[in-house]
């Protein structure tokens, strides 16, 4: 199945395929802060200045996840606004091509359900390496099969991917103390 593929190769983002033409905005739902990493605000930043496409967060708080948050700061709407706004600026994404949308929703797979249309693209952030199984499994049971749209899937850095980068970190400031 694909979420066994997409963890076998340990891929860094999965698109389900519509001709960009045909796309009228992306549609990208958060959740949690961890969500907001240099892989979404890339991909946000490539699809906007080279397909001319809005992006509307949809920032979503949900009755499912408020019952398994740890840390409150982390689910909070307006500070995940404020985050997602300066990590897309940073990226360089123009603020003309930025919307916000924030609602309150029981479920966040219904939420993409109601929300989307069949002219969007619909880009899924993973938020934690941890749970990948079941996000992709979620995904595919609540989404994949209830929607029109195309669904772009970007992944969190897995463990081995933050050790290998610290390590190569630590070992370019090494060389440039050396040099």
């Amino acid at each position: 199945a694909i979420d066994n593929v997409i963890i076998k190769h340990d891929c860094q983002a999965l698109l389900i395929v519509k001709s960009i033409s045909e796309l009228n905005r992306l549609l990208i739902p958060v959740y949690d802060i961890n969500q907001l990493s240099k892989r979404f605000a890339t991909v946000i930043f490539e699809l906007t200045s080279t397909g001319k496409l809005p992006a509307t967060l949809l920032f979503l708080e949900s009755s499912e996840d408020s019952e398994n948050s740890e840390d409150k700061e982390k689910k909070d709407i307006s500070f995940m606004k404020r985050e997602a706004l300066s990590r897309l600026k940073r990226a360089g994404v123009a603020d003309d091509q930025i919307r916000t949308n924030a609602v309150k929703v029981d479920s966040i797979s219904e939420a993409v359900k109601e929300e989307s249309e069949s002219e969007d693209l619909v880009i899924l952030v993973e938020a934690n390496a941890k749970e990948r199984k079941s996000f992709i499994n979620k995904i595919r049971k609540e989404i994949s099969d209830k929607t029109d749209c195309p669904l772009l899937i970007v992944l969190a850095k897995s463990e081995e991917e933050e050790k290998e980068r610290e390590e190569n970190t630590t070992e370019e400031v090494e060389e440039k103390k050396d040099q």
